[in-house]
């Protein structure tokens, strides 16, 4: 008998049919994965199992474990259930925490539901999951707070909360999105771990297939609410049969055409000599003002006009502090900036006329965007940058306009609001905001990481299609070392606020000549080298 038996199960919220008949199963220490784009179904799949719908939904078909029906139970009954025999480990650890509970006192609370008991006994096991979840090995004390933590940091605390109890069905919903590469394989081996030590079965949501494919025993393809087909991982990867499935390892294996652009003799977009960003180093609430962090150490660049660079490594590295000391928008304590050609005043950042010149688009489209603001004013933000000087005759809808012809969207989507949107096509108004005024260099800060394999593929041959029709610059910012392999000329490793290694990027993925960068491309393996991995 499987751990987990789903049997026909349908799903109708009001008037829409959301599952149209799911067939999976999960047996003990197995690990299945569950792949699909936004919207296909995945969660609302994981919260039908855990019986966790919103209001108005109707479901019906069969989910039992260990062969008892979940379908119909009481409410006390789930309850019961829900943190004791299953577990659930969320996309976003930080809204899955309460932020003014320290970590320790938050995992106490999941085993003091389930197992009574006095405090005492429950903190003390609260430190024992710490250490299974390797947090006290890397000196975090229960009493920390959850934005106190690194984002793999929280995610091993949601692990901790989630097999709190020795559940028998482990659900990992899209657990290492927005993780770095080094952080997601741990976070990764862990759960290989605990499946391993306590003969749990999991289910594996992910969009990302080669973290299904690393990882899974077997997989399931979701579209629309059905599964299209299901088997053992490798033997279904070597003969997809669904056309849809086909396209998706068609997009997980997608490299944008970049053809060789010739050097440009202008100055350089960028340019950064010997950079230095310190901050006060913190003694947990209090600063310590004899002592300063240096998040960026002496880096150099320079980026042509016309050229790719790509900027990677782990969280903390130091790459969003450098990325906002270009913007202007963090203090710059030693070195030079140059955007340009021409110098960047280090105490008075850079002149509106530099500030043209360089604009960024954000890893959260939605989140940065005011929602109360139609498309035609949010693209058109850059203007503001020209003040009284702005060119003679500039017509700000026709610039808006432009701007969204661009991307690829339609002139009427100026006046929609942005939630009406796809990620997809935020992500595409990002863009338009940012080529609105025709800046030289554009720094993209995760600029895919979000996003379904198929709407990455159609973004990065976007940004390479405009990259070539408006000799654009990219200082291109990610952990997602195959998206960075397949857009930028040169790439730059940074470890500890430093450049551990730089150069052309083929050459920097074939061979790299530092321990770090080897480390961080075994981490994060092409699909088929990870297929062809597991076959061995």
């Amino acid at each position: 008998m499987a751990t987990l038996e789903i049997t026909g199960l349908k799903l109708v919220i009001g008037s829409s049919t959301i599952l149209k008949g799911i067939d999976l199963s999960v047996e003990r220490g197995e690990v299945v994965g569950l792949i699909g784009e936004s919207g296909s179904g995945k969660s609302l799949t994981a919260l039908s199992i855990m019986q966790l719908l919103p209001p108005r939904s109707q479901v019906s078909g069969s989910v039992r474990l260990d062969g008892q029906e979940l379908i119909g139970q009481p409410e006390p009954a789930l309850n019961r259930l829900r943190g004791a025999r299953i577990g659930m480990v969320f996309q976003e650890p930080m809204t899955a925490l309460n932020p003014v509970r320290s970590i320790g006192a938050q995992i106490a609370e999941a085993i003091r539901i389930h197992r009574g008991g006095n405090q005492r006994t429950a903190d003390a096991a609260a430190l024992d999951l710490l250490d299974r979840v390797e947090l006290r090995r890397a000196g975090v004390a229960p009493d920390r707070f959850p934005h106190e933590l690194s984002g793999g940091q929280r995610q091993r605390v949601v692990i901790a909360m989630a097999i709190a109890n020795g559940p028998d069905l482990l659900i990992a919903d899209e657990p290492t999105t927005a993780l770095d590469a080094t952080t997601q394989a741990q976070i990764l081996s862990l759960l290989d771990r605990l499946v391993d030590e306590d003969g749990m079965a999991l289910l594996l949501i992910s969009h990302d297939l080669g973290v299904v494919a690393q990882r899974a025993d077997r997989m399931a393809i979701m579209r629309g609410g059905e599964i299209l087909e299901q088997g053992p991982t490798l033997p279904l990867f070597r003969a997809l049969k669904h056309p849809y499935s086909r396209a998706l390892l068609a997009a997980a294996r997608h490299e944008p055409r970049r053809p060789l652009q010739a050097r440009s003799a202008a100055p350089p977009a960028l340019e950064i000599a010997d950079l230095v960003c310190t901050y006060k180093r913190r003694s947990r609430r209090v600063f310590d003002r004899s002592r300063e962090f240096r998040a960026v150490d002496g880096v150099s660049l320079a980026i042509a006009q016309g050229e790719s660079v790509g900027l990677v490594g782990e969280s903390g590295c130091g790459k969003s502090t450098l990325a906002r000391a270009v913007l202007g928008l963090e203090p710059v304590r030693g070195g030079q900036i140059s955007l340009g050609g021409e110098v960047v005043s280090a105490g008075l950042g850079p002149s509106p006329a530099q500030r043209r010149q360089v604009q960024i688009v954000f890893q959260d489209p939605f989140g940065s965007f005011d929602p109360r603001q139609r498309v035609s004013t949010l693209v058109g933000e850059p203007l503001h940058l020209f003040g009284k000087a702005a060119p003679v005759g500039t017509d700000r809808r026709a610039l808006v306009e432009r701007a969204l012809g661009d991307v690829g969207l339609a002139a009427d989507a100026a006046d929609r609001y942005i939630h009406e949107f796809s990620g997809g096509q935020r992500q595409r108004i990002a863009i338009a905001r940012a080529l609105l005024i025709r800046p030289k260099l554009i720094v993209l800060d995760e600029p895919v990481s979000a996003l379904d394999v198929s709407v990455r593929a159609q973004i990065l041959d976007l940004l390479t299609d405009l990259q070539q029709r408006l000799q654009l610059s990219y200082l291109f910012i990610s952990h997602d070392l195959g998206v960075v392999r397949s857009i930028t000329d040169r790439v730059l490793v940074m470890r500890h606020g430093r450049i551990v290694e730089q150069g052309q990027t083929a050459r920097v993925f074939a061979s790299p000549t530092d321990a770090y960068t080897g480390s961080l491309l075994a981490a994060s393996p092409a699909i088929d080298a990870i297929l062809m991995r597991r076959a061995t």
